[in-house]
């Protein structure tokens, strides 16, 4: 019964800082990105301000905005925070979660061609269109992730078995083959799915509420992509619930693991690297690589 409570309270209090946290880790991207350009950053709460602006306003919120926000706080009691010890761990899947993240977009894609005036704006139909390429590319490398934990670590519960279990058992070959994985995500997300400007010309006509939702459903898929690259590059640093004093340092050291894959978003993209696609297919390769080397090797 205590283990049921404990890991109960670790779900709630997970789901409650990435609730609270997600508009700061766009600030974080958005301060990198400014100081990489030269650029005065804005002050950090920039984004929750905004948010909070756009409700005051008033308005009503539709479908559509709704319907992007609760895919992303679906994802917020999935994806281990601190600890893998709570009551939906073992769904963490890195292709579930991924298509659930990309179903916090898929309202908006229907909304834009099936809006009068939104079909008239040639901004919001090529972002959807390049969604679209960006999404072709990564269902795949979520699926190949999938496949190397239960490749590398036959019979792992996802992400929360691959903690418990690491331990136990030398996964080397597989941690570093999801760093690569993990960089190959990057890769492709940082360019159209974790940039909140490209995501304000999907819809260029909400105002108010509506916008607010919007953007801080956008917010939140964003942190969680942010923490789906950092368990898969990071596993170690999550506790398994074996220890207190492991499972106390898995949530401190948690908002520096999102800072720390943030900033990197933001350095990717301020370097603007050619053929992102095809850097992050090398990544891929290299990881199935060494996933099959130690299953050689073992």
């Amino acid at each position: 019964m205590m283990g049921v409570l404990a890991a109960l309270a670790a779900e709630v209090a997970q789901i409650a800082l990435l609730l609270l946290a997600a508009p700061l880790w766009v600030d974080v991207m958005q301060a990198v990105g400014a100081w990489m350009g030269g650029e005065r950053a804005a002050p950090f709460g920039t984004r929750w301000r905004e948010i909070i602006a756009g409700w005051r306003r008033g308005d009503a919120v539709g479908f559509f905005a709704w319907a992007t926000l609760v895919p992303a706080m679906a994802a917020t009691a999935i994806l281990p925070l601190g600890t893998v010890h709570t009551l939906l761990a073992c769904l963490a899947d890195p292709l579930a979660i991924g298509l659930m993240l990309l179903a916090t977009r898929l309202p908006l894609w229907v909304r834009v061609p099936s809006d009068v005036v939104l079909r008239r704006n040639i901004l919001a139909r090529l972002a959807v269109s390049r969604e679209w390429q960006t999404t072709l590319m990564l269902v795949p490398l979520l699926a190949l992730t999938s496949a190397l934990l239960a490749i590398g670590l036959p019979g792992v519960d996802g992400l929360a078995g691959l903690v418990r279990d690491m331990r136990a058992q030398p996964v080397s070959a597989l941690t570093g083959a999801l760093v690569f994985a993990a960089l190959g995500i990057l890769l492709v997300v940082q360019g159209r799915l974790l940039s909140a400007e490209d995501f304000d010309t999907l819809a260029p006509s909400a105002e108010g509420r509506e916008r607010a939702v919007l953007r801080y459903g956008h917010d939140v898929a964003s942190g969680c992509w942010l923490l789906l690259m950092a368990d898969l590059a990071m596993p170690g640093l999550m506790g398994n619930g074996a220890r207190l004093s492991m499972t106390m340092t898995g949530w401190a050291v948690a908002p520096l693991r999102l800072a720390a894959v943030a900033a990197l978003v933001a350095v990717v993209r301020g370097l603007a690297p050619r053929a992102p696609s095809r850097h992050a297919a090398i990544f891929a390769g290299a990881a199935v690589l060494l996933v099959l080397a130690g299953r050689l090797s073992a």
